[in-house]
């Protein structure tokens, strides 16, 4: 049996979602559902905030590695090389290793919509 992983990561067997059914009333959840969409509307702009600050101060390093406070390091900002693989570039180079190398991952996406 195949694994599949949801939004968050986490894994479920997939005889678990292939046998999904139709809608689900969730009439009695109207206040955790509202309360999750608080909450994600929260970390939203928790998140544009905590980018911008360290936009500002990544801005303020400039080229320093280290940023100080009363000569005490408080933040680092420094260059790492990451190696990956691009898809793009495998696909047009290589069509015929693609199938050799796919990894097909099934995903369940957890989403609450606008009222």
């Amino acid at each position: 049996m195949a694994t599949v992983i949801d939004d968050q990561g986490s894994a479920v067997a997939e005889g678990d979602v292939a046998g999904l059914a139709g809608p689900v009333a969730l009439d009695d959840m109207t206040e955790p559902l509202e309360l999750l969409r608080q909450i994600d509307q929260q970390i939203e702009k928790l998140g544009l905030a905590r980018r911008e600050l360290r936009d500002s101060i990544k801005k303020r390093l400039a080229d320093a590695e280290v940023g100080t406070v009363a000569g005490r390091a408080v933040v680092t900002w420094k260059v790492a090389k990451r190696v990956g693989v691009s898809h793009r570039l495998l696909v047009e180079r290589y069509p015929e290793i693609l199938p050799q190398v796919q990894d097909i991952t099934t995903v369940r996406t957890f989403r609450v919509l606008p009222l």
